[in-house]
């Protein structure tokens, strides 16, 4: 029902959902500019871009509105950030980097994380806890990887015949 913010939180951290980050700088995420790369921005052509890059529009979407009041009312309105790519490219870092420069609340949703701590319809209360509590104490940020594992286990459930083999 109505239980108080403070219950709320000490459950998310009790169940390691809301959770300390390390402290990660966004200068730790190094990298030059790929110079070559802005010039083929500038032509509208496509490029993959340098870490500095990265560093750089994270720090301007993500960090500064969160972290500068005056920049998150000036500021175009980002409500989330996707990081995509291959594993290891240091997606969690940037997670983490962004939850440390802007003083943010990290909130752990992977798979890994949440499995086995809330069940059935418990998910559903569990998430509406978590966005409950990010908007109320934000700045948050709402960590969630390896969602593909999430989908991937939930289609081969539903991939069963009657037998319960699978089709």
């Amino acid at each position: 029902a109505n239980r108080p913010m403070d219950s709320l939180l000490a459950e998310l951290v009790g169940n390691g959902i809301c959770q300390k980050y390390g402290k990660v700088k966004m200068n730790d995420f190094a990298g030059d500019f790929n110079y070559l790369g802005s010039t083929m921005e500038k032509a509208k052509s496509q490029f993959d871009p340098s870490f500095a890059h990265i560093r750089q529009i994270v720090t301007e979407y993500c960090v500064l509105p969160l972290a500068s009041k005056y920049v998150h009312e000036h500021a175009p309105l980002i409500r989330s950030i996707l990081f995509y790519g291959f594993r290891g490219t240091g997606k969690t870092m940037l997670a983490h980097a962004v939850a440390t420069e802007s003083g943010s609340l990290f909130f752990n949703l992977t798979a890994t994380n949440t499995d086995g701590k809330y069940t059935g319809k418990q998910v559903v209360m569990m998430m509406h806890m978590v966005f409950k509590v990010a908007k109320a104490l934000a700045p948050s940020v709402i960590y969630i990887d390896d969602i593909d594992q999430v989908f991937s286990a939930a289609k081969k459930k539903g991939a069963k015949g009657k037998k319960g083999k699978a089709k």
